[in-house]
């Protein structure tokens, strides 16, 4: 038993799995234990960090970009029609994929960014609509925004409850925040154990549609709709991810496949599902 408390409700006490994780007895969230340092962790987000996206040259980033920005398109369009010039913040925004998406949907774009490459990425195709940091520097004004996307990034936080309230802070009244995160109840997840794809070490936190609820309502949050996710990937970007982050078989077996398919299949888009759940919320 661990008598740390925890970040995300301050209970003390949490029961550890075995793998490396750590379930507050307060909230049900599971965090990574032993928690690293601040810097241990800023650290991984330099230009290698996306060499698993595969990204190399214009041709790897045009593929990638085509994949990432379909996923996030049919993501933003869950979210209803965008009112005229609202605007709508993405926070770890990475090198811009879902604001040329937000842009094309009639949304204004703006992004937060910790990754010094990734955001000046960004800022290429924002000028001045990416802040370099994360979003308690940017210091943006309160109810700023309609919206808040939080994509793969609530589980990098080192404090999810005070993060939140920030987030909160910087909605309007009746703005919608969506989250994309792993899913610790999926099926993949409690399959895949220890070697499940979505165990990394910059990956502090992990919810369960129930937990991730209750942190919302914590930060003042009402939770709306929660389902789970699927993404247009490429046999190409797959197997790219799997060489970064190698898993046992399946590394060696997409490595076949990819090598064995013509190049038109390995970079068609399929649309799978990804052990993470999306959970929309509202301030009220």
């Amino acid at each position: 038993m661990s008598a740390e408390r925890c970040r995300a409700c301050g209970a003390p006490g949490a029961r550890r799995r075995g793998d490396g994780l750590a379930v507050c007895a307060g909230c049900g969230i599971a965090r990574l234990e032993p928690f690293p340092g601040e810097d241990e962790v800023r650290a991984l987000y330099g230009r290698s960090y996306f060499d698993a996206w595969g990204m190399q040259g214009e041709a790897g980033r045009e593929a990638v970009r085509a994949m990432k920005t379909t996923t996030f398109a049919r993501r933003l369009r869950g979210l209803g029609r965008a009112r005229d010039g609202e605007a709508l913040l993405d926070v770890g925004c990475a090198t811009g994929f879902l604001l040329h998406a937000a842009r094309e949907a009639g949304w204004e774009p703006w992004g937060v960014e910790l990754s010094a490459f990734a955001a000046e990425e960004a800022a290429r195709e924002f000028p001045g609509r990416i802040f370099h940091g994360t979003l308690e520097e940017a210091r943006f004004p309160d109810g700023r925004f309609g919206v808040v996307v939080l994509s793969d990034l609530l589980e990098h936080v080192r404090e999810p409850l005070v993060f939140l309230h920030e987030v909160r802070r910087v909605l309007r009244p009746g703005g919608r925040l969506l989250i994309v995160t792993p899913d610790l109840g999926s099926l993949s997840a409690r399959v895949m154990g220890r070697r499940w794809f979505h165990r990394k070490a910059e990956h502090l936190w992990y919810f369960t549609r129930r937990s991730l609820s209750g942190l919302l309502e914590r930060a003042g949050f009402r939770p709306r709709a929660c389902r789970s996710v699927r993404k247009a990937l490429t046999l190409a970007y797959l197997e790219n991810q799997l060489r970064v982050y190698p898993k046992p078989v399946l590394t060696p077996a997409l490595g076949f496949l990819k090598a064995l398919l013509p190049d038109s299949l390995v970079r068609r888009p399929l649309w799978l599902p990804t052990g993470e759940l999306a959970l929309e919320a509202e301030r009220p």
